[in-house]
């Protein structure tokens, strides 16, 4: 992800430049060691907190606010899990039975107009809600299917090349990641 993308997704609101150079660096620190390897999701989590922690203490606002986000969105997070737990609906799929949350995170306006979201029982949502639900789930498929493409593809080229590895493979075929996705798929053949 680029810095560009992650500003955008509003990682960064309200950082100076500088407080945003800080964080970067005590996430790329938290999650890389010196060789570029992305430490073990656990490690990181762990990395990030004593980093964040250890710069809250010594008084950087920026940390304070991060480390306050992420409380609020952990929070946020556990209650939805807990939520989710107590409100189970089961529906048939052809000859399978299916358990599924009966709570569904909605898109509401405010009075001022902006969007919030809340957890609504399905019994509960209009013809409107159910509508945006279809269309996110459509969107999420598409999504599921471009990531399936993208890793079918990937194997194929592991297949034609006899490689276990990636890297090997596209030198094998003289191509870059990037170049080797971006082309049309029977000329990456």
């Amino acid at each position: 992800m680029s810095r560009a993308d992650v500003t955008a997704t509003g990682l960064h609101a309200g950082f100076s430049d500088d407080d945003r150079a800080a964080y970067e660096e005590l996430l790329c620190d938290a999650g890389y060691d010196e060789w570029g390897q992305q430490y073990p999701a656990y490690e990181i989590k762990e990395r990030v907190h004593f980093r964040l922690t250890a710069a809250a203490e010594a008084g950087e606002e920026w940390a304070v606010h991060v480390l306050e986000r992420d409380a609020r969105d952990g929070h946020l997070r556990a209650f939805r899990t807990w939520d989710r737990s107590l409100h189970v609906v089961s529906t048939r799929q052809g000859d399978r039975i299916v358990k599924r949350a009966a709570v569904v995170s909605t898109r509401r306006r405010d009075p001022h107009g902006q969007i919030y979201h809340q957890g609504t029982f399905i019994e509960a949502m209009t013809r409107a809600e159910v509508e945006a639900e279809l269309t996110d789930v459509w969107v999420s498929a598409q999504t599921v299917q471009d990531r399936f493409s993208t890793w079918d593809r990937l194997r194929m080229l592991l297949d034609r090349t006899g490689r276990d590895v990636v890297g090997e493979a596209l030198a094998d075929v003289g191509m870059t990641l990037d170049e080797y996705l971006m082309s049309a798929p029977e000329a990456a053949s």
